[in-house]
């Protein structure tokens, strides 16, 4: 028995899936209450496996004496229009559940919407509940971390890039890009998407990781905050595997084609570049996470390796990470094989 499963052992509640499949087992975890979604990968790695831990979308909204003392009226407008939901500390609890299991693993991740919208108090919960304690996690940033502005309509006087270095003062990784060796085999990604679309800065990276990954025999992880498009028509109303009880918008979604995701016709040049990158390089890149949607989900992209100058077909397997801000929490426990 893995080391992991051992902390699941006996497993809880099955609510969907398979654990001898690739999109993998969702259980209640009868100990803690999380929804945990046990995902297993056969990467080739031979006998040196590594088990990362992944959660998305805390969406911490709180103010702190700072922000009160700032009064921008559109973070305080912000605070008052959000989900009461995100306000109380359940939020704050449910992270610290997830975050006790974070030294049995090899890496954690946060992927994106750690905020509800950028506020102090927000990263000041950040710091708290993630990397207090555990100052190595993987943060990405989501869609909601670097703005001011959720649940109404305004302009933010303050320019995206002013916002971004108030990011990177609190997270530890660089948040446009970040790539780590877990094992001399198998290295972890971090995109950000969170605008729905990839940069040059990232391409270029991306570009020099997956060429040393061939010339290595390195395996590749993905973690990102937003989905992107498989290609496959089967997937143009693609059903969550879970849905929090919370959370009940959309229980299927477009992965084939939809111009909400990356892989669109809408797609800038660079960001068509990288998405093209990505669905070519299925020898090295082994499965992407994403959160987002805030359900859970399995996908396979439509995607090829050259080999001998010939293009073979393959699938890179996509998991969209659930919520872990509704009911008792939810995280996805990863181990590559």
């Amino acid at each position: 028995m893995n080391k992991i499963d051992e902390l699941f052992s006996p497993i809880g509640e099955i609510i969907a899936g398979n654990p001898n499949t690739p999109a993998g087992v969702i259980f209640k975890d009868y100990n803690t209450g999380l929804t945990v979604h046990r995902v297993i990968l056969n990467a080739g790695l031979g006998g040196d496996e590594k088990n990362i831990l992944l959660f998305a979308d805390t969406h911490f909204a709180c103010l702190n004496e700072r922000d009160f003392a700032e009064n921008n009226p559109l973070v305080i407008e912000s605070y008052n229009r959000r989900r009461v939901h995100f306000k109380i500390e359940k939020c704050c609890d449910n992270v610290a559940k997830i975050m006790r299991f974070a030294p049995s693993f090899d890496k954690t991740a946060l992927l994106g919407d750690s905020m509800d919208f950028l506020s102090y108090g927000g990263l000041e919960m950040l710091s708290r509940c993630v990397l207090g304690d555990y100052p190595d996690t993987l943060v990405l940033v989501g869609n909601h971390d670097d703005t001011r502005i959720a649940g109404h309509k305004g302009v933010d006087p303050t320019d995206r890039a002013s916002r971004e270095q108030i990011l990177a003062g609190v997270i530890k990784n660089d948040i446009f890009y970040h790539s780590e060796m877990l094992s001399d085999k198998l290295m972890l990604i971090g995109l950000n998407n969170c605008h729905r679309r990839y940069t040059e800065y990232q391409r270029e990276r991306l570009e020099r990781d997956i060429q040393a990954a061939r010339e290595q025999g390195i395996k590749i992880i993905i973690a990102q905050h937003e989905m992107i498009n498989t290609g496959r028509e089967e997937d143009a109303r693609l059903p969550s595997m879970y849905m929090n009880s919370e959370w009940c918008y959309k229980s299927a979604y477009n992965f084939y084609n939809g111009n909400d995701k990356i892989g669109a016709q809408r797609d800038n040049e660079c960001t068509h570049a990288v998405y093209e990158l990505i669905c070519s390089s299925a020898d090295v890149i082994s499965a992407i996470f994403a959160g987002h949607w805030h359900n859970a989900a399995y996908s396979e992209i439509n995607a090829s390796y050259l080999k001998d100058g010939e293009a073979i077909k393959a699938v890179i397997p996509q998991y969209v990470v659930a919520s872990a801000a509704y009911d008792d929490g939810f995280m996805t426990v990863l181990t590559v094989k």
